[in-house]
């Protein structure tokens, strides 16, 4: 039986919480999941690690020091390391798509924007993206957040070898995501096409 690559992902790395979202706080990949409505503690905690890398990306752009790849944190006495890195997304093969390298959060336009994490999530269409004269609007692609969590210091190496494994499996996500928008674009191409050609 064929082992799913998250699951195989999660199990490489027992002693590590995992933990890959979008922009908007929405869970791509997670060894922390419950069936409860409520957020756990673990669960709040990563969505709130996840809103402050994004906001410490947005200092560094501010003070034109280039945007993060990676940030570490490691606490007093070697105890427990985080390693987050964002997955910004490739370009479309099809059509021109904006980088989302410093895109908002991949939101409605009535989200909260006092906080870098959305309250209405999952990956939408760039409000701020305005197309071209004549053109549809073209959704960015989500770029992601990647939490690596080592239980000490001892473990930094694991923690950096499951960050690179999370990197990769996140930019699969992006690519088959891209791949899956220019194929609805090009249907609806083509039957804007037909319709046209039948009037």
């Amino acid at each position: 039986m064929a082992t799913d690559p998250a699951s195989s992902l999660i199990a490489q790395f027992p002693n590590h919480i995992i933990h890959l979202t979008d922009t908007s706080g929405l869970p791509i990949l997670s060894s922390v999941s419950s069936d409860s409505p409520s957020p756990t503690d673990t669960e709040a905690a990563l969505t709130g690690l996840t809103a402050t890398y994004l906001q410490a990306q947005e200092t560094a752009s501010r003070l034109n020091m280039g945007v993060p790849k990676r940030i570490t944190i490691e606490t007093e006495k070697g105890g427990v390391v985080v390693v987050q890195s964002s997955i910004t997304a490739p370009q479309s093969s099809s059509s021109s798509l904006p980088s989302s390298s410093s895109s908002p959060p991949l939101s409605s336009s009535t989200e909260d924007t006092s906080s870098p994490i959305s309250r209405d999530r999952g990956p939408k269409p760039d409000p701020t993206a305005q197309p071209s004269k004549g053109e549809p609007a073209q959704p960015r692609v989500p770029t992601l957040i990647s939490t690596i969590i080592a239980p000490s210091a001892t473990q930094m190496a694991e923690a950096r070898l499951a960050t690179w494994s999370v990197e990769a499996m996140g930019r699969k996500f992006q690519k088959v995501w891209l791949a899956e928008q220019d194929e609805q674009r090009q249907s609806r191409d083509i039957g804007d096409e037909e319709d046209k050609n039948s009037n």
